[in-house]
């Protein structure tokens, strides 16, 4: 399976002027269809500082953003990143997300190797 956005490192930023200047429906739907695949993998990264902002700024709950930008028309979704350039650059912001750091506190030891004859 080819995987939905040919370029992993580029940034949302990119990708909402890349919608600016995109000519067909065929590119724009592309460029739309790498922007929903990324904001899946990242919403589950951002901190809970961002996603108030994000939220703010789209006037929905993170949750109920991708779908509605799915059942949007591309010029639609189009028009609603214009307005609403800012969440690019939220998105875009590595601030350590909510993925927690373990830390074990217990003293290493050694595990005796077990022989399976």
């Amino acid at each position: 399976m080819k995987p939905v956005v040919v370029n992993p490192n580029i940034s949302f930023t990119q990708l909402v002027e890349e919608l600016e200047t995109v000519k067909t429906t065929d590119a724009l739907e592309i460029v739309i269809n790498q922007l929903l695949a990324k904001i899946q993998r990242q919403r589950r990264q951002l901190s809970l500082n961002s996603q108030e902002q994000l939220e703010a700024i789209a006037g929905m709950p993170l949750s109920n953003l991708v779908s509605h930008l799915k059942q949007s028309t591309p010029q639609q979704v189009k028009q609603w990143w214009e307005q609403r350039k800012a969440i690019a650059q939220i998105l875009d912001r590595r601030d350590g997300g909510t993925a927690p750091i373990l830390v074990s506190r217990h003293a290493d030891e050694p595990i005796p190797r077990i022989k399976f004859c």
